[in-house]
């Protein structure tokens, strides 16, 4: 039997596709009331409050039972559970309105998530907290509509969404951010005069109804209006990657008043200083809670978006070097990832200029020390908020930044906090024991949750009891106590935590103690556990009820860094913790293998060995949904490659398969790092073989930061080894590697003779992919000596290959070839066709980066051949991809525009 219930608008339920009757608006009260927190128990005090609010009539726990009752017969019995901690409404996300629209909108896809919304949710139905609930749901949908307008207005599309914004805007008089979104549609549509007569109305009503003038967002843009700015051209992307608001938050007045008290400091109306609030405390302290909070109060004052980073400071593994958190960042606000400089510097400075005038609110969260937050600081006009553990003193020096120590949570705030699970009721009746329990925990956020969701599962016995059961425990987590003070033990507070989940979810929860990264996915932990990937999310939902594991969206789930160390300590047997990460690295491996294959279409040709027993790895649609994993689960990928968990072979295959997606990411420095553990597990393994495919694969990265002379050393490496094992194929591959390597070194002789050998050995073993990349690269050497007829004909009988093997990626490099030949020759009347097929290839194959490249280098031959005008389409349309991408080529674009043309007439934009 399949039940699916829709709240957005009246509340309707079916059962295997018909609509069934719910009885009474107060019974559907009850069934609202548990839907808003499907899959969670709500007890029996929490559900007569939400339906009859501060003053329930006489016998209303009896009525309340009554309702449920009838509920069951309509939906089926095992719809709503009674459990320990109260009534459960167990349904699969999927099948609640509410949760696909959420799912919609979280992943961009606004207009699916829309079509969901049938009108006033819960329509008809009226208790205090469901009308609460209603207004949060319509506040939610308003904030989702004009997330929405920004992303189509980022995209060009005013046009579609200007009559949406207009009718939102007569319900809406005061909201300034979707006046500007109007006015935005309208002057981009040419609607420059009703966009200023807006502004006008805009702001007579804001002086007559408060009093007050537009904020300096709405003005500015006013500005931009009159000074003909605003054009057609789509926005830059606005990055808004808050992590979602806490429920429940409790407490911290001080720390958020002290924080807004330093955003006064800020000058909000235009550009100032940074300040930077570095707010440090213990593990478990509520440090993340409180930023998160905090910065969703203040996001309106950040109109060009939020940027949230989690360095991993703390934790599994090693923290996120500056280095790699730069690339996040720079790709969160649009940039290519192969124009992200490699050097450091560069992309701080990239970092600062991307963020120039932009006010922009940067959460840094979990950060080790201030070396590793430095580079990450633009250079004015936006907020940057960190946390930490440690104090980061040195920024308080050196960069002027405000720093904010959280202390422990004061006794009230642990007590609401308390009561915000068990009910104030409940901890006001037995007060003294209430404050014993939070003194237990160290009045830390995290162990009193704890605590109070064990107090929820034991509704019959007295706080006071539950207290004396504490303090019998054996003490377990000592590490973790504060001061060495055993009174605030919390290794305890976990323990009886853990000792109180079923024992399939204790396990899943050991089990997670072997896992090296920061969040897994639910197939992963199937994996791990070795239960089919359908039974893992049920465990996974038990631990996240349990407070025990927190959700990150969608299917991904993370210990807290203390939880992780808990689990980490508890006693596992050897063979089941061997086991586990056997699995766990074989699904990893083969799922990598199955994103291999959409990436390229030269096969692996690895050692795997057989699949074990139990593991399904994931598949995937295209070559998109290939990437997306791959950048999803990049730093585990590497951890498990870097720490050689399952052994040095699997975490050799495991390097080899992602090398096509780090080229492809320009990732080079984790290529280095992976293939550099790889090629000395090889050597320790004595595996000839595995070295000698290591040193191949690495030669790219060390082109990239060693040089020539490293690179050509790996190269002959390789090629000696596998002359010695007799591979031919591998020779090949060894052959073409060199090739490029003698081109890049002006070495085009020796890089002829061996792209030529390469393609003789490759045509041999019928490998036709790697005998036409030896004929392109044998092309490049020609050109480099100066025979371009002998070179256009080897890189037109290149392209030929690709075209027949299908090969349109690497198309698009041999139409380049065939370009660069022309060029070289001073045909720009070829070179200007050959960009052009380039052009239309890299259209085809989505490889938006060369299609920048290819569109500049198209205009200058354009312009060569006497074609000014088309030269200037030519690089308008590159310099508009080039936005779109937050390219930095868009800055040397726009230096081209301004170029004299050859008739003496400026190019102008």
């Amino acid at each position: 039997m399949t039940v699916e219930f829709e709240v957005l608008g009246d509340l309707v339920a079916r059962v295997d596709g018909q609509v069934v009757a719910l009885g009474p608006a107060r019974r559907q009260c009850v069934l609202a009331a548990l839907l808003v927190d499907a899959n969670r128990s709500v007890t029996l005090d929490q559900l007569v409050e939400r339906v009859w609010g501060g003053e329930p009539p006489f016998g209303a726990a009896g009525t309340l039972r009554s309702y449920l009752s009838r509920l069951r017969q309509v939906l089926g019995a095992d719809v709503i559970e009674r459990g320990a901690l109260g009534y459960r409404l167990v349904v699969a996300p999927e099948q609640v309105d509410l949760h696909r629209y959420r799912t919609a909108v979280a992943a961009g896809q606004h207009e699916k998530a829309f079509a969901l919304w049938r009108g006033e949710p819960f329509a008809g139905l009226h208790t205090a907290w469901l009308d609460d609930a209603r207004r949060a749901l319509v506040d939610e949908h308003f904030a989702a509509r004009l997330d929405h307008h920004d992303h189509q207005l980022d995209l060009g599309g005013h046009t579609a969404v200007l009559p949406g914004i207009a009718e939102l805007s007569q319900d809406h008089p005061f909201n300034e951010r979707l006046h500007g979104q109007y006015l935005l549609a309208l002057a981009r549509g040419g609607r420059q005069a009703e966009a200023l007569d807006h502004y006008e109305t805009v702001r007579r009503r804001l002086a007559d109804a408060l009093g007050a003038d537009p904020g300096p967002e709405l003005r500015g843009l006013h500005q931009d209006i009159l000074a003909g700015a605003v054009t057609g051209a789509p926005r830059q992307t606005t990055p808004r990657q808050l992590p979602p608001d806490i429920r429940g938050f409790v407490g911290r007045e001080a720390a958020l008043a002290s924080l807004s008290a330093l955003l006064g400091d800020l000058d909000v109306t235009g550009a100032g200083p940074i300040v930077i609030s570095a707010i440090d405390g213990a593990g478990g302290i509520g440090k993340t809670t409180l930023a998160v909070h905090w910065a969703h109060r203040v996001k309106h004052l950040f109109p060009d978006g939020q940027l949230y980073l989690n360095l991993r400071g703390y934790g599994p593994g090693s923290p996120l070097s500056p280095h790699d958190a730069l690339e996040s960042l720079l790709r969160a606000l649009g940039v290519a990832t192969d124009r992200i400089p490699h050097d450091l510097a560069e992309r701080a400075a990239l970092l600062r200029s991307q963020l120039d005038g932009q006010r922009v609110l940067v959460l840094l969260d979990n950060a080790k020390d201030a070396e590793q937050v430095r580079p990450l600081l633009p250079g004015s006009d936006s907020l940057v908020l960190i946390t930490s553990r440690g104090q980061l003193r040195s920024l308080s020096v050196r960069e002027g930044a405000a720093l904010l120590a959280l202390d422990l949570l004061s006794p009230p705030e642990a007590l609401i906090l308390l009561g915000s699970v068990l009910g104030a009721g409940r901890v006001g009746r037995e007060r003294e024991a209430a404050l014993e329990l939070v003194e237990l925990c160290a009045r830390l956020p995290l162990a009193v949750r704890l605590a109070a969701e064990q107090a929820v599962l034991r509704p019959e016995w007295s706080l006071r009891r539950l207290v004396g059961e504490l303090r019998a425990r054996p003490s377990r987590l000592a590490a973790l106590s504060l001061d060495d003070d055993v009174s605030t033990d919390l290794r305890a507070v976990f323990d009886w935590s853990y000792r109180a989940l079923s024992p399939e979810a204790a396990r899943v929860f050991r089990l997670l103690g072997v896992f090296p990264g920061t969040d897994i996915a639910a197939e992963a932990v199937a994996a791990l556990a070795g239960v089919p990937p359908a039974s893992a999310p049920s465990v996974l939902r038990q631990l996240v009820s349990a407070s025990m594991l927190e959700q990150r969206g969608g299917d991904r789930y993370e210990l807290h860094d203390l939880l992780r160390e808990f689990a980490r300590e508890l006693d596992r047997e050897p063979a089941e913790e061997q086991a586990a990460e056997t699995r766990l690295v074989d699904w990893y491996v083969r799922t990598a293998e199955q994103a291999h294959a959409h990436l390229t279409g030269v096969p692996h040709r690895l050692p795997m060995g057989p699949p074990v027993e139990g593991v399904t790895p994931l598949e995937f649609a295209d070559r998109r949904a290939a990437v997306e994993w791959c950048d999803t689960e990049r730093d585990t990928l590497l951890a498990l490659v870097l720490g050689g968990h399952g052994g040095r072979r699997p975490a050799i295959v495991l390097a080899q398969l992602c090398w096509q997606y780090f080229h492809l990411r320009g990732s080079y420095q984790h290529l280095m790092d992976a293939y550099e553990a790889a090629l000395a597990y090889a050597v320790e393994l004595g595996d000839e073989y595995l070295e000698a495919r290591c040193c191949n694969g690495l030669q790219i990265a060390y082109s990239v930061f060693r040089g020539a002379d490293d690179d050509l050393a790996l190269g002959l490496r390789a090629l000696r080894i596998f002359e010695k094992l007799g591979d031919t194929r591998q020779q090949a591959t060894s052959l073409l590697n060199l090739s490029s390597t003698y081109n890049h070194a002006g070495r085009y002789g020796e890089a002829a003779e061996t792209a030529d050998r390469s393609r003789q050995l490759s045509f041999a073993q019928q490998d036709l992919i790697t005998a036409a990349m030896a004929l392109n690269n044998h092309a490049d050497a020609l050109t480099g000596l100066g025979r371009y007829a002998e070179a256009l004909v080897a890189a037109e009988r290149a392209a030929d290959e690709f075209r027949a093997l299908g090969e349109l990626s690497r198309l698009v490099a041999g139409l380049e070839t065939i370009a660069l030949v022309h060029v070289a020759s001073g045909d720009h009347a070829s070179a200007v066709a050959a960009y052009r097929d380039a052009v239309e290839a890299t259209e085809a194959t989505q490889a938006t980066a060369r299609a920048v490249v290819l569109r500049v280098a198209l205009g200058h031959q354009l312009v060569a051949a006497g074609e000014p005008d088309s030269a200037v389409e030519a690089w308008r349309r590159a310099h508009e991809l080039a936005l779109q991408r937050q390219d930095p080529a868009a800055a040397e674009i726009e230096e081209l525009l301004r170029v004299p043309r050859p008739d003496g007439l400026r190019i102008a934009r």
